[in-house]
C-alpha cells in the first residue's frame, strides 16, 4: 500500500484446502524473510528488544519489518553465499506501543535443527 507518505508492504498468504475453501494468513508487514511460523516466534524478541529501551512499556505492535542482509550483524556469522542452504541474516523490526517507536535489530542464524532467533541488543528508539 502507498500513499501520504507511508508506504507499507502488506503480507498476505494463501492456500487451498481440499474442499476448494481459501485460507488466508495475514503476515508481518514489511520485507522480513521469516515465514508465518518463524515470524510468530521472533515477534516476542522484538517485543523484549523494545521493552528494554522503553522501560515503562511492555506491549508492543510490530508496524514494519525490514530485510537487511545475508550473513548475520551480531554475533558476526558470514553470509556462506548464494545457494546455500541455510544462510544467516539479520533484520530491523519496527515496533510501536505507548505511542513511541523502536527499531530492533535480529540476527536469525539457521542450523540443522531450525533457525536461532537472536535480539543482539542495540534497539534504538525513534
Amino acid at each position: 500500500m502507498s500513499g501520504c507518505g507511508n508506504d507499507t508492504i502488506l503480507n498476505f498468504y494463501f492456500s487451498a484446502n481440499a474442499d476448494e475453501k481459501i485460507n488466508t494468513i495475514i503476515g508481518l508487514p514489511g520485507t522480513t524473510h521469516t515465514g508465518t511460523v518463524l515470524g510468530r516466534d521472533a515477534v516476542s524478541y522484538a517485543n523484549l528488544g523494545a521493552s528494554l529501551v522503553v522501560k515503562d512499556c511492555k506491549v508492543f505492535d510490530v508496524k514494519n519489518t525490514r530485510f537487511e542482509a545475508y550473513g548475520a550483524a551480531k554475533p558476526p556469522v558470514p553470509d556462506p553465499g548464494p545457494g546455500h542452504p541455510r544462510r544467516p541474516w539479520w533484520e530491523t523490526w519496527t515496533m510501536t506501543g505507548c505511542g513511541r517507536t523502536v527499531d530492533v535489530p535480529i540476527d536469525f542464524v539457521p542450523d540443522e535443527t531450525g533457525t536461532r532467533i537472536i535480539q543482539p541488543g542495540g534497539a534504538t528508539e525513534r
